[in-house]
């Protein structure tokens, strides 16, 4: 049996975003897809940056707005773009690489996605739930 790789796991239906988008265009993607990352693309569709709705989260408490203040935190989200919040040179994984190499990444660095490229250009995301599916299915298999 053939080793599982990246590529079979990941999703390559994704959403991405240019950074200078704003957060709230960021925001409704996540909202309407259910995402928690979306990936941040240059004009040539290559990885530059991956936002989290935790780094929207972080963001919006930064700036002192608090849940009370939903007109503020609506405002704060269309006026930011996605360039002043995301993580930059985001960790990558080709789609080829071994399954068990993407999930030492996301352990070590205490990551919940990477980005999977072929070159520098985007063609999925694998999130920790695609590894812990993966892996309940393995193990139903072996039951």
């Amino acid at each position: 049996m053939k080793a599982k790789t990246i590529g079979d796991i990941m999703s390559e239906q994704v959403m991405s975003i240019l950074p200078t988008e704003t957060l709230g265009d960021a925001f409704r993607i996540m909202n309407d897809y259910r995402y928690r990352h979306v990936p941040v693309v240059n004009e040539d569709h290559e990885i530059i940056g991956i936002l989290s709705d935790r780094d929207i989260q972080r963001a919006i408490i930064a700036e002192g707005l608090g849940s009370e203040q939903m007109s503020d935190q609506d405002l704060f989200l269309q006026n930011h773009p996605v360039s002043e919040v995301m993580s930059v040179e985001p960790e990558t994984i080709d789609r080829d690489a071994p399954i068990a190499d993407g999930a030492k990444i996301l352990l070590e660095n205490q990551f919940d996605c990477l980005a999977v490229t072929e070159g520098l250009q985007l063609v999925g995301i694998v999130t920790s739930t695609d590894f812990l599916k993966t892996f309940s299915e393995s193990a139903d298999e072996a039951s």
